[in-house]
């Protein structure tokens, strides 16, 4: 696992089909309550002004422990796709979220 930080993220859209249904349920499905997550999304992405687009989950988390959660998120997505394959998971800010929100449908949220 690698941890990049980047200044400029533009959210693209909703990743969304049968095998990202499929993934979503299983991330669901891996949460636990010390994780903090308060909503998800998946989504697509590029950064630095790049063209290039790469699908991220995105996360709304108060997270103590965030290189633990993308561990074991990353466990969920490595049993499901070919090794080759990576999936970016960004903690998002405020302004991020109603960024990612404006082009892509929440597929968790905690309920209170």
């Amino acid at each position: 696992m690698d941890e990049l930080r980047v200044h400029e993220i533009l959210f693209r859209g909703e990743q969304d089909g049968p095998v990202e249904r499929e993934l979503k349920r299983r991330i669901i499905s891996s949460f636990q309550p010390a994780m903090g997550i308060q909503s998800a999304y998946l989504a697509r992405v590029s950064y630095g002004g790049s063209t290039e687009q790469k699908i991220a989950l995105c996360l709304k988390a108060n997270a103590n422990d965030p290189s633990g959660t993308a561990i074991e998120i990353g466990k969920v997505f490595r049993q499901m796709f070919n090794p080759a394959e990576s999936l970016d998971i960004l903690f998002l800010n405020p302004t991020q979220e109603k960024e990612v929100a404006a082009v892509a449908r929440q597929f968790f949220t905690l309920s209170t």
